[in-house]
């Protein structure tokens, strides 16, 4: 949605409207008071290529700089269940939607969507959704930021994502401004 984290507040703060107080976007954090967990990984799940090498290193170099700069320790995790990531996010977006708005209605903006046929075209390209969109978290009704680290040797960007419970925007934004200011934020691609 916006190249530097700073912006994220500001940008939330409109999208929420009405329910912008559940989100305390305005609250102090104080990173050395939280926990922080790691996965580098979804557990292997039949769906999804492995995670990249460099991409795992970058989320290894976070984990340090957490753990020297913050005096946190970082604990590994592995969420075994996440390997059925799919088979949640499919369930989910083809649930009947009898307690409310369901994710696929969300999605669908007033139109009709088909989960799997919408995932197909993301495939090829051709979905005017973006995986994150479509993926887990979301579904699960947890905030996510994606935290840009730079640039691949290949030049492609790399980044890690901040998960945190529900209605902790504030959490996940606030981390992903620590990083941007004392790591690599967000990098102009190279020229054309």
């Amino acid at each position: 949605m916006c190249r530097y984290a700073v912006d994220l507040p500001l940008v939330l703060k409109v999208m929420a409207g009405k329910n912008i107080e559940k989100l305390s976007l305005d609250k102090e954090v104080s990173l050395c008071s939280l926990k922080f967990f790691s996965m580098e990984n979804d557990g292997g799940c039949l769906f999804v290529s492995p995670v990249d090498e460099e991409l795992v290193q970058a989320q290894r170099r976070v984990v340090k700089h957490l753990e020297v700069e913050l005096g946190v320790s970082v604990q590994p995790i592995n969420i075994y269940n996440l390997r059925y990531s799919f088979q949640i996010w499919s369930a989910s977006m083809s649930s009947d939607g009898s307690k409310g708005q369901s994710f696929t209605d969300l999605m669908a903006n007033g139109s009709s969507l088909w989960p799997s046929l919408e995932l197909l075209k993301w495939m090829f390209g051709l979905s005017k959704h973006t995986l994150p969109a479509i993926g887990i978290f979301n579904v699960l009704g947890l905030p996510v930021t994606q935290c840009p680290l730079g640039l691949s040797k290949a030049g492609l960007p790399l980044g890690i994502q901040i998960i945190s419970s529900q209605h902790n925007d504030h959490l996940t934004l606030a981390l992903a401004q620590h990083l941007e200011k004392s790591l690599v934020g967000w990098t102009p691609p190279g020229s054309i």
